[in-house]
């Protein structure tokens, strides 16, 4: 099992136990690293959500669990790689929202797996020629 960087929809399914074959998964790789690696990106969605939803329960156990995860920052090597990435892809016609890149350049800066169900976005990253690897722990023949 590689290491891998855990996009927003699938912590979300940690989170929530939604679907036992992600609950296995993560269960393996917490056992292999110890910790979960999320983007910054994920903890803005996460803290959005949680706010917007007013969970004011849900953000304080979320602010408690976070020391426990690796969260990797946006600097300007991710920047730099993932505004390449927006251009590449709105060239290609194939934009992908704002988020998205930043968490794919996120992945490519630090060698990571990216862990995610939104593949058909990040498919479009490979696509415009980017080494990008993912797999998506809500499929049965995945990682």
């Amino acid at each position: 099992m590689e290491k891998a960087l855990i996009d927003t929809d699938i912590w979300l399914d940690i989170m929530r136990g939604a679907y036992p074959v992600v609950q296995a998964r993560a269960n393996a790789y917490w056992t292999v690293y110890g910790t979960y690696t999320l983007s910054v990106i994920t903890v803005a969605e996460v803290v959005r959500g949680l706010v917007r939803r007013q969970r004011a329960d849900l953000l304080a156990q979320w602010r408690a669990d976070a020391s426990r995860l690796e969260i990797l920052p946006v600097d300007y090597a991710v920047g730099e790689l993932a505004g390449e990435l927006y251009a590449r892809l709105d060239l290609a016609g194939f934009p992908i929202g704002r988020l998205d890149p930043l968490i794919a350049a996120t992945a490519l800066r630090y060698g990571l797996v990216l862990v995610s169900a939104n593949e058909r976005h990040y498919q479009r990253v490979i696509e415009v020629g980017y080494p990008l690897q993912l797999v998506n722990w809500r499929e049965e023949t995945g990682e």
